[in-house]
């Protein structure tokens, strides 16, 4: 009976510790959830128009091997071609005031040297990562969490 009347006890305060959490204000419940604030942008698009070679790059904080290949990529308007060296390919890629994404595309595969293939699949995960980038008269930089890219013009 003792048991019967402690579970009975915990089981009401239980009640009212949770009643008294939710508030039980109809007012408050009728008005809905309380509005954010719009998230205000950071990021600066950039002009990425024109005809890049890479130059240095790293993934995962290991860098690329730049000398395996001349990699290049050219922009216009809002597509990208670019080459490995031995095969070509083309990526998707959108801008916005959040940020900067390259997507899916295709590479025409051909028999390349193994270092061209590393090169090719290190290069396509790196840019993957681009979240922004920055452009001078003489440089781009597109930087990921764990890559960063820096491209002369060609």
């Amino acid at each position: 009976m003792r048991h019967l009347l402690r579970t009975a006890l915990v089981t009401a305060a239980a009640s009212l510790l949770l009643a008294g959490c939710s508030g039980g204000d109809e007012e408050s419940d009728a008005a809905g959830p309380t509005e954010l604030p719009p998230v205000e942008s950071t990021y600066e698009p950039v002009d990425l128009q024109g005809s890049w070679v890479l130059d240095t790059g790293t993934l995962d904080g290991r860098p690329l091997d730049a000398q395996a290949a001349t990699v290049t990529f050219a922009i216009d308007g809002d597509a990208l071609t670019g080459n490995f060296g031995c095969s070509d390919y083309t990526l998707t890629f959108t801008q916005d005031d959040f940020g900067l994404t390259f997507g899916g595309g295709s590479a025409a595969p051909k028999q390349c040297p193994a270092a061209q293939e590393e090169l090719e699949a290190q290069f396509l995960d790196a840019i993957g990562e681009v979240e922004s980038g920055t452009r001078t008269d003489d440089s781009l930089v597109l930087v990921g969490d764990d890559s960063e890219l820096r491209f002369s013009p060609a």
